[in-house]
């Protein structure tokens, strides 16, 4: 299971692998990002651990960045964490992760293998005493979507083939940018940019 109980943040990977399982176990779905978004939006209002977060009626209105990301998914990431973290160090440091991350996704089956590889970069970051609190929790919430995200794609395979790891750069971008504004947004970015993504 991708649990690591050691980030503070982990309720971000929770959260979205818990909207995810409910988004793909109904039927119809939708493929536009408007109502992506909407059934997103509605399932997350309708999840109690997410209100607590969230509070009620949570609204999100990030669409045309969904839609940018989406457009410009082979090289947004760097642009986002750029732009999204404060530090150099912390800019250089989870950009070299994504890319390994990646890479890691595309050559290596055993989830156990890259679940380790995630564990221990935010271990590192957590004991990192230079990188700013802020940094460090855009970097944990990402970090935490993108582990139970791998998790997921493993699970289900688009359209019963192959995982395909591109998905994880929606799922990144999305929760890297949308972490900066909040968990909430962290969550429910992610979880519409890489649905749309998917279908």
């Amino acid at each position: 299971m991708p649990v690591n109980n050691a980030n503070p943040y982990d309720i971000a990977g929770q959260l979205h692998a818990e909207l995810y399982a409910v988004y793909y176990a109904e039927d119809s779905l939708s493929s536009s990002v408007a109502n992506v978004a909407d059934r997103v939006t509605m399932l997350a209002n309708e999840n109690e651990s997410f209100t607590a977060l969230a509070g009620i009626n949570y609204s999100f209105k990030s669409n045309g960045r969904v839609n940018y990301i989406l457009s410009n998914i082979d090289n947004c990431a760097p642009g986002i964490i750029n732009n999204s973290l404060a530090g150099n160090e912390a800019k250089i440091s989870f950009n070299t992760f994504v890319n390994s991350l990646l890479l890691l996704c595309k050559t290596e089956s055993d989830y156990a293998v890259i679940y380790d590889f995630v564990v221990t970069y935010e271990n590192a970051i957590s004991e990192n005493s230079t990188f700013s609190l802020s940094d460090k929790k855009i970097i944990l919430t990402t970090t935490s979507i993108a582990r139970y995200s791998v998790y997921e794609i493993i699970q289900r395979p688009k359209k019963n083939t192959d995982p395909e790891w591109d998905l994880l750069v929606g799922n990144i971008a999305g929760g890297t940018e949308g972490s900066t504004e909040s968990l909430e947004k962290a969550i429910v970015m992610s979880l519409i940019t890489g649905i749309a993504e998917n279908e």
